[in-house]
């Protein structure tokens, strides 16, 4: 009874507010009312690229949606071509991190855009990027050190791609005397296998034992001096 009450006063509200069914905004087109969220009201959309996804009727009436995020992805696109700078390894970072935030049928699109992450507005123009950033070192590539941040410049850096890989959200980070660093790197500090550290870990013991014990005969171990190893 509570569900269906609920669902008539979303409805109610929907039909009270600005009905957007069967209006465009840009190349959005509202085929029909979804929900409300704490007065928020949200419509079933469908891109002209053929996208449907869920956006609030605010985002809509202000017009800062005004695609499911294709619209950015060929902004990037017609740069490209405007600028004819195709060919720098600048220039195709950017286009490749455009790419991961707004176009849908990126394959990476599902752990960038999807996921929230976004470029700031400044950087939406290849110009402003290349002046904030300057040209690619050789052999880096650009790298957000707050992996749930957004590409801007207080966020970004120039890595090389060992550095890159241990930046994931899929590495086990350990702290140890305030310092934080991915298993991998505190495996090849103290000399030993990162399943070793995972394996002692899992019986109990804490990072700083885990990773600076040193196994001698059965039964026995030493601990090596951080600092030490931590030179």
């Amino acid at each position: 009874m509570m569900l269906r009450l609920q669902s008539f006063r979303e409805l109610l509200h929907a039909i009270v507010s600005k009905d957007f069914s069967g209006n465009r905004f840009g190349r959005i087109s509202v085929l029909q009312f979804s929900h409300n969220d704490k007065g928020n009201i949200y419509w079933v959309c469908k891109c002209d690229c053929g996208i449907v996804k869920l956006i609030r009727g605010s985002h809509l009436k202000s017009g800062s949606v005004v695609s499911c995020g294709c619209f950015n992805a060929e902004r990037a696109a017609n740069q490209l071509r405007k600028h004819g700078l195709s060919k720098t390894p600048t220039w195709n970072i950017w286009a490749s991190m455009m790419q991961r935030c707004y176009d849908p049928n990126h394959k990476a699109y599902r752990i960038y855009g999807k996921r929230g992450i976004t470029v700031c507005e400044r950087w939406k123009d290849y110009s402003n990027f290349l002046s904030d950033m300057g040209e690619r070192p050789l052999n880096l590539s650009i790298d957000r050190i707050d992996n749930n941040g957004n590409y801007e410049l207080t966020n970004c850096r120039w890595i090389t791609q060992k550095e890159q890989c241990r930046n994931t959200r899929k590495n086990v980070r350990l702290t140890v005397q305030g310092i934080t660093k991915c298993l991998k790197e505190w495996s090849e500090i103290a000399g030993i296998s990162p399943m070793t550290i995972k394996y002692r870990m899992k019986c109990g013991m804490r990072p700083s034992e885990a990773i600076f014990s040193q196994l001698r005969g059965r039964g026995h171990r030493n601990q090596i001096p951080i600092d030490v190893c931590l030179g």
